[in-house]
C-alpha cells in the first residue's frame, strides 16, 4: 500500500471545516457555534496525533489558537448542560421538599440559559485564532506514514485511556483523572472513525465508547449542578440537602456504569490492540 502524508491536509481542513460553519449564515448562531465545537474538538485530535512528528513551537502555537477559538465559543454550554442534568434530576426525584427546591433552580437555571443563548457571539472574534492555526497547519510536513502516525496515536491514546481508567477504579474521587479519562475516550472514538472501516474497534466497540464518554459526563455534569446548588444558600435548607443527596446517588450511579464499561473498552492489555494495528489501517 502507497505511503501517504496527509494528516497535516486533513488537520487544516477540519480546522477550515469550523471556520467554514462559523461564517454560514444559513444556520443559527447555536448551530453554527455547535458545529464549529466539533470540529475544535476533531483538530485536537488529529494535532495529537502529529504532536510526536512536528515542530514543537509549531504545535503548540496551533494548540493555543484552537484553545483560544474554544473559549470565545464556550458560551451557554455550560449552563445548558446544568438544565440536562437538572431534567434529568427531576425525573427521578423520590420526595417533595427537593422536588421543590430543584423546581426553583430549574427556573434560575433556565433563565441564565435564556440570557447566554441572547448573547452575541463575536464571530470574529472566534475565526482569527482558528485561521491563524489553519495557516499554521496548511505548512507541517510528516516523514512517517499517516497510517504509522496514526496507529502510534492509537495506542498511545488506549494506554493512557486504560491508566486514567485504573486511577478512577482506585479513587472515584480523583476528578482529574476523570476528565482525563473523558478526553482519552472521546479521541479513541475520533481516531477510530477516522481510520473508517479498517480501525481497530468497530461499530460494537464505538457504541461503547460512546455511551461510556456520555456517563462520564453526565457524572461530571451532576457535580457541578450539586455545586450550583450548595452555593444558593437562600433554598430551603431540608429540601437543598435532600437534593443535593440525590444528585450523589444519580452520580454514583453513572459511575458506577462507567466503571462496567470501562472494563471491557479499557480491560485487554495493549499488545491485542497493537496485533489488530499491524493488520493495517486507511484513512
Amino acid at each position: 500500500m502507497t505511503a501517504t502524508h496527509r494528516l497535516p491536509e486533513r488537520l487544516a481542513a477540519t480546522i477550515g471545516g469550523a471556520i467554514d460553519y462559523l461564517g454560514d449564515e444559513t444556520l443559527d448562531q447555536d448551530r453554527r457555534v455547535h458545529k464549529a465545537r466539533l470540529a475544535i474538538k476533531r483538530s485536537r485530535t488529529l494535532l495529537r496525533t502529529l504532536r510526536p512528528e512536528i515542530d514543537a513551537a509549531a504545535a503548540t502555537e496551533i494548540a493555543g489558537h484552537l484553545r483560544k477559538a474554544a473559549a470565545t465559543l464556550a458560551g451557554p454550554r455550560t449552563v445548558d448542560a446544568l438544565v440536562f442534568v437538572a431534567r434529568l434530576a427531576a425525573e427521578t426525584l423520590p420526595g417533595e421538599p427537593e422536588a421543590a427546591v430543584l423546581a426553583i433552580v430549574l427556573d434560575r437555571l433556565a433563565t441564565e440559559a435564556e440570557a447566554a443563548h441572547r448573547a452575541v457571539i463575536d464571530i470574529e472574534v472566534a475565526a482569527a485564532p482558528l485561521r491563524a492555526a489553519r495557516d499554521i497547519a496548511g505548512g507541517l510536513a510528516t516523514r512517517r506514514s499517516d497510517d504509522e502516525l496514526l496507529s502510534r496515536a492509537m495506542m498511545r491514546c488506549y494506554r493512557r485511556g486504560r491508566r486514567d481508567y485504573r486511577r478512577v477504579r482506585a479513587s472515584s474521587a480523583d476528578i482529574e483523572a476523570l476528565h482525563d479519562w473523558r478526553k482519552r475516550v472521546k479521541d479513541r472514538l475520533t481516531l477510530d472513525r477516522l481510520a473508517g472501516q479498517r480501525g481497530p474497534d468497530g461499530h460494537g466497540m464505538r457504541a461503547k465508547l460512546d455511551t461510556l464518554q456520555e456517563l462520564i459526563g453526565l457524572e461530571r455534569d451532576l457535580g457541578f449542578l450539586a455545586e450550583r446548588v450548595a452555593d444558593m444558600t437562600d433554598l430551603e435548607p431540608a429540601g437543598r440537602a435532600a437534593l443535593i443527596d440525590h444528585l450523589a446517588r444519580m452520580r454514583a450511579s453513572r459511575l458506577n456504569s462507567a466503571l462496567f464499561l470501562g472494563k471491557l473498552t479499557y480491560g485487554r492489555p495493549p499488545r491485542r490492540l497493537r496485533r489488530r494495528l499491524r493488520r493495517g489501517i486507511r484513512i
